[in-house]
């Protein structure tokens, strides 16, 4: 068995074995019994499936079983293996075909869900946690600086920024390569996602946890935003949204604790560094 992080959201994982000691399947568990989020989670990936249609829910890894165990709700998977992500393989060929490949199905995931909500629903999601998270002063001068620049756009923008499903933990360790070639991949873990996320920021968190090269970031990111119709100088505000966002997820996960700059949501600082130099060349 293997335990995530302490908390409600996060559940007990437990691997089933072959014969041979493989993995089979997979079983999250509700951490506490009663807890509903696991419910939820298999609720939102069959929403997902009816949004995106066959072939791009196709790479959506889904529960294959739910059962309550002793009062805890249980969702089994079929175990998926990978490819790894390191290697020559991987930095000379793999990750360049799996990064580009990711942004064009993103793409595709967020001209299919995008909406055009409500003002207020867009204050609510997308302009209160950046107003609050630049109305607490913590951030390092230079970003506080361009927060501030990023929330003044996005409330220019807020009559016409659109809606799309968002996974809101798109790291390569939520993603399996099914292809040693980069070239095809499954996304797993869908207990974050909304249907109200932001465009690009799936994409540049994604981009930051495979380290990909800046030039390659470049291209992603410009073929992403061409295909999202998205002018290339609203990005620094569409990321800053999806920060503040993450940013009070992971105070919440992770209480900050004064003097301690990697606590709570500054675990993003880093991410942040990098994501915005690929950001300065798109501008």
């Amino acid at each position: 068995m293997a335990s995530g992080r302490l908390g409600p959201g996060n559940p007990i994982l437990a691997f089933s074995l072959d014969e041979d000691g493989h993995p089979r399947r997979l079983i999250k568990t509700a951490r506490f019994p009663g807890g509903q989020h696991l419910y939820a989670e298999a609720e939102q990936l069959d929403r997902i499936e009816r949004a995106l249609g066959p072939a791009e829910a196709a790479r959506v890894i889904r529960p294959t079983d739910s059962a309550v165990v002793a009062g805890r709700w249980a969702l089994a998977y079929t175990y998926e293996p990978t490819h790894p992500f390191f290697g020559i393989r991987w930095r000379l060929r793999a990750r360049t075909r799996f990064c580009l490949a990711m942004a064009d199905w993103l793409a595709a995931v967020g001209l299919t869900t995008r909406q055009r909500p409500e003002r207020a629903t867009i204050e609510t999601r997308h302009l209160a946690p950046l107003q609050r998270l630049v109305a607490r002063g913590i951030l390092p001068r230079s970003v506080q600086h361009r927060a501030e620049a990023a929330l003044d756009d996005l409330q220019r923008l807020a009559p016409s920024l659109p809606m799309v499903l968002e996974h809101g933990d798109l790291g390569i360790y939520n993603t399996r390569l099914t292809r040693a070639d980069g070239s095809d991949f499954r996304v797993l873990d869908w207990g974050s996602s909304t249907f109200e996320g932001i465009p690009l920021g799936d994409l540049a968190y994604l981009l930051c946890s495979a380290r990909a090269p800046t030039a390659l970031a470049h291209r992603c990111l410009g073929d992403y935003l061409v295909r999202m119709r998205i002018p290339t100088g609203e990005a620094p505000a569409l990321w800053f949204s999806y920060l503040a966002r993450r940013w009070e997820e992971l105070d919440g996960i992770r209480p900050p604790v004064p003097g301690d700059p990697t606590s709570g949501g500054a675990l993003l600082l880093p991410i942040h560094t990098r994501v915005a130099s690929y950001l300065g060349g798109l501008t």
